[in-house]
């Protein structure tokens, strides 16, 4: 944002404050720009000021001094990131999920992994219990091949959305069964809803798709109950199987796996 602003160079600006962030912070933070590919280091001619982002790069402690100094240049990407209110890492997957047609799905995503895990935490034997319902949660909705929490809980969000969701007395019997804490996934709902809205905010997606309500709950294709709400466009490993439904939950699953990484 510091960049986007054109306010110099973010670790000279960052020493500015009033309580300003460690140097330490502060190449943690320039690092984690450069390889999320929202920043880049300007290459002098002949020079070799760039720095390999590529992910699992390891940085010497002369690469990461050398972000403190070198000029610094925003990516396209690093601009819509930098509009976004959310941090960096969250942004790129939205940016993402945008652009590969799942905006409602990331935001889900991203929205369950702000929150606490809906996992009831026990003791003793009810903890082996719960240990136990949560591996047999995860075999039945996760594919053999895609084993993740994250997706995990991704799955369990929208099996308590299609059964009714937060007034619904089976999506309260469904998580008191599963011992799962019914606040966190109304938590997760208000927050998908706000980052739909940042995402409309920013013109990723139209206000008519954000507020439409799926035909099937969970998975963000229907349109609007009573209106001719905007269809958007699908990566052909979807829309090629639209019509065959758990066909098309494996592949967004595995899209989002993706995603997930990528971001």
């Amino acid at each position: 944002r510091i960049s986007l602003l054109g306010l110099g160079h973010p670790a000279k600006f960052l020493m500015k404050a009033l309580t300003p962030p460690t140097e330490a912070a502060i190449r943690s933070s320039l690092q984690q720009l450069v390889e999320l590919n929202a920043v880049e280091m300007v290459q002098k001619r002949g020079g070799e000021d760039g720095v390999d982002a590529d992910e699992g790069t390891t940085w010497d402690k002369e690469e990461q001094d050398r972000l403190l100094k070198a000029k610094l240049r925003l990516t396209p990407l690093g601009a819509h990131l930098a509009s976004l209110p959310v941090d960096a890492g969250m942004g790129k997957l939205l940016v993402l999920g945008s652009l590969f047609g799942v905006p409602r799905e990331v935001c889900l995503l991203a929205a369950a992994l702000t929150t606490k895990s809906p996992f009831k935490a026990g003791v003793g034997n009810k903890k082996d219990q719960n240990d136990k319902r949560r591996l047999d949660l995860a075999s039945g909705f996760i594919d053999g091949g895609l084993e993740s929490d994250h997706l995990l809980l991704f799955t369990l969000f929208e099996k308590w959305e299609r059964q009714g969701g937060k007034h619904s007395t089976q999506a309260k019997s469904w998580c008191y069964a599963n011992e799962l804490d019914i606040q966190t996934f109304e938590q997760v709902a208000e927050m998908r809803t706000h980052l739909l809205g940042v995402l409309v905010e920013q013109g990723f997606i139209s206000r008519k798709y954000a507020d439409q309500r799926s035909k099937r709950k969970g998975d963000g294709r229907g349109e609007g109950a009573g209106a001719e709400a905007p269809k958007l466009w699908m990566p052909p490993v979807l829309s090629s199987v639209e019509s065959a439904d758990e066909e098309f939950q494996r592949r967004k699953r595995q899209l989002l796996r993706a995603l997930l990484c990528a971001a």
